[in-house]
């Protein structure tokens, strides 16, 4: 089949982009969408005696024939890249110096060569962001401190720290949570009081956590309705830290008391339920999420699907919607 090239956009959002091409059977013009997604990681690399914060780009497109995702592109803080060119598409940005770039005939080869590799998500960490605004706040990361007082391996997540010698047993005590500094230095965070929240995506064990995956795909395509998804995302990450430090649980009631709250200063439910919303620790939660309510435009329910599985779903204001 003959593709009419398509502009590849580099977006900080789900697309739903599109290729044509003339059915040779049929002479029919056959138009094919799919969905496309680019994440960013935090990342930390040592120069020199500096330490430097960066991000790991990585861009997936969705076989709309399997609804699974294959990994078209991903650039490292580094320079260092690889990416899958098809000749259906168009690429007119300039690429870097150290990509390696193995090219396909078509979709269908893309998709066929790359079979073995495919996932549920394209979010299997976390944290990652949805944009590069999102990757550059991040702030915390957990590293492995030497006993010459030297800094290694660093990374957002403290249980994925890896060791120089994975067989002996690991000394928890000698991973800390690190700052990196704009000179390049990293100071310990001791701040015992800092919220012990993620940004919202779980982390999966594996490529086969089909539920954790499908759970950050959901929570990624809905964020990405709003024009501030990383502030969408950590928005959901508050309410689920309140649902659990409330009641132990992810409370569907309790997110659409949220809402009620922000929305319309409604308290009904919380005093029904005999929680003082007066008080500093939860006014400032709520505080906070109203703040971020208004970045994002929306708010989250949850809803039962199959088999009573809860799944997140953002509903947005009509003034924030994107145009």
């Amino acid at each position: 089949m003959q593709g009419i090239p398509y502009q590849l956009l580099n977006l900080n959002s789900i697309l739903l982009p599109e290729y044509t091409y003339v059915d040779n059977t049929t002479n029919q013009l056959i138009i094919m969408k799919y969905n496309q997604m680019t994440i960013y990681m935090p990342t930390v690399t040592e120069v020199g005696t500096k330490y430097v914060q960066g991000i790991n780009r990585e861009t997936y497109i969705e076989n709309p024939a399997n609804n699974y995702w294959y990994l078209l592109e991903k650039v490292y803080a580094s320079g260092e890249s690889r990416e899958y060119r098809i000749r259906e598409i168009e690429y007119d940005y300039t690429a870097p110096l150290n990509r390696n770039i193995i090219e396909y005939r078509d979709f269908q080869e893309f998709f066929d060569e790359n079979e073995a590799k495919r996932c549920l998500s394209s979010i299997m960490h976390a944290p990652s962001y949805l944009t590069i605004k999102g990757a550059s706040s991040h702030s915390l990361f957990y590293a492995w401190k030497t006993p010459s007082g030297q800094y290694k391996k660093f990374n957002p997540i403290k249980s994925h720290v890896s060791m120089f010698n994975p067989k002996d047993k690991i000394d928890y005590s000698s991973i800390v949570p690190v700052i990196v500094l704009p000179n390049g230095k990293v100071v310990e965070d001791n701040l015992n009081h800092r919220d012990d929240l993620s940004i919202g995506f779980q982390q999966a064990s594996s490529a086969y956590d089909a539920d954790i995956l499908l759970w950050n795909l959901n929570l990624a395509k809905n964020s990405l309705l709003s024009n501030s998804p990383d502030d969408a995302v950590l928005l959901y990450g508050h309410i689920a830290a309140f649902s659990i430090q409330l009641f132990g649980k992810l409370v569907p009631e309790l997110f659409q008391a949220v809402f009620d709250v922000i929305a319309e200063n409604q308290t009904d439910y919380f005093h029904s339920h005999n929680i003082d919303i007066t008080k500093n620790i939860i006014d400032e939660q709520i505080h906070d999420m109203r703040k971020l309510h208004v970045k994002c435009g929306g708010l989250w329910c949850l809803e039962n699907i199959s088999n009573s599985r809860l799944m997140p779903r953002l509903i947005l204001c009509n003034a924030y919607q994107k145009k």
